[in-house]
């Protein structure tokens, strides 16, 4: 934890030109680590890759409670349906999660991809944490292992004392001007937001359909999976040798 902020020691692909920063320079441990929100067809190839997949229902409910507070606005400047609609109309290509899913999907069985779901975080963190260990080939023991869990959870890193790790404050630091905002409208912004499966129920009704209705379009033909939850039955079966 002898970090500022997460992405001064994770730098984040695109924004570290932006941000100052060297990716090829050493970092604090080995392997290093970079964070990217990058599709398959755009990610720097050479690495080992931990995809991390979600709900896109909750994924969304996430994205609403954090990139237009990340952009400067306040609570109550945009609803539900107007971020919907400007997230359809391609205005941070993070958002197009179905297309995401597909371009990694088709990747799955590369021995350099790993698979996590969010859900699978949340219900057994320190299984996915010995996956993770074994994926990129570090030989944890159970000590560390102990570690990683208790600073990866929800109540570590909401905690008062750690948020600040995790405020995306560095990142704004260099890049708010950029967008045409003063470091000051910057607000609280945190990337670890309540931790919870299932925030998708406060959708409303009408949202859920058209995001029902994209997985139709994008991702049901090709992957054979009516929805998310069939979806990500399939992925942990992936687990498990043939």
């Amino acid at each position: 934890m002898d970090f500022g902020e997460i992405t001064e020691v994770v730098p984040w692909d695109i924004l570290a030109a932006d941000c100052k920063q060297d990716l090829d320079a050493p970092q604090v441990a080995q392997p290093r680590v970079f964070k990217s929100h990058e599709g398959w067809k755009d990610v720097a190839k050479g690495g080992r890759y931990i995809y991390v997949a979600r709900n896109p229902e909750d994924a969304f409910w996430s994205f609403f409670k954090f990139l237009p507070s990340f952009a400067g606005l306040r609570s109550g400047d945009i609803d539900e349906e107007t971020f919907m609609q400007a997230i359809f109309a391609g205005a941070s290509h993070s958002g197009l999660i179905w297309h995401h899913f597909l371009g990694w999907w088709e990747q799955r069985r590369r021995p350099d991809v790993l698979w996590v779901l969010f859900e699978d975080l949340t219900a057994d963190l320190r299984s996915e944490v010995v996956r993770i260990a074994s994926f990129v080939g570090i030989d944890a023991d159970d000590a560390l292992i102990d570690d990683v869990v208790r600073v990866s959870s929800f109540a570590f890193m909401s905690a008062p004392e750690n948020r600040h790790h995790y405020d995306e404050s560095f990142t704004k630091s260099h890049v708010y001007r950029q967008m045409g905002l003063e470091v000051a409208q910057a607000q609280d912004v945190i990337k670890v937001n309540r931790g919870q499966v299932g925030s998708r129920r406060s959708l409303p009704a009408s949202l859920k359909v058209r995001l029902a209705a994209k997985w139709d379009a994008v991702l049901a033909g090709p992957t054979g999976c009516a929805n998310y939850d069939a979806f990500a039955e399939k992925v942990r079966r992936l687990r498990t040798p043939p």
